[in-house]
């Protein structure tokens, strides 16, 4: 019985696809341009960012200005469900950044679900015995 070919990639005892008969080649992202880089670099080879041990070694997020806070609160007021959903996607993501804003979309959706309907329904109310 003979093992896989050559280059055949198979999974080993922790389920992590290695390429048969080579060592594996552990990867991390570059912090600046998000591309996978030999663990073991110095450098990254597509932006040539110096990397040191001091940075943690996750997926960069890009930080979200403070224009588009603002925009995402508004749209989670205006469109309940899409600040409901967007709170969804945000507190799911890694960094704390994302999963705050993430939190004040789900609530702020959550709450202008029920004063919406509201304020529309006063609104029409008003508009039809024309008070």
């Amino acid at each position: 019985m003979s093992g896989p070919e050559p280059g055949v990639r198979v999974p080993d005892a922790e389920g992590r696809l290695t390429a048969s008969g080579a060592a594996e080649t552990e990867f991390r992202f570059c912090p600046t341009c998000g591309r996978g880089i030999d663990r073991r670099a110095s450098f990254c080879q597509y932006c040539a960012r110096a990397l040191d041990e001091s940075v943690p070694q996750s997926v960069y997020h890009e930080p979200i200005s403070a224009g588009k806070r603002v925009l995402l609160y508004l749209c989670s007021l205006l469109i309940p469900m899409f600040g409901i959903a967007l709170g969804i996607i945000y507190t799911d993501k890694d960094d704390e950044e994302h999963r705050s804003v993430g939190m004040k979309c789900l609530i702020l959706g959550a709450i202008s679900l029920i004063f919406v309907p509201t304020v529309l329904a006063a609104v029409m109310y008003v508009m039809v015995l024309g008070m």
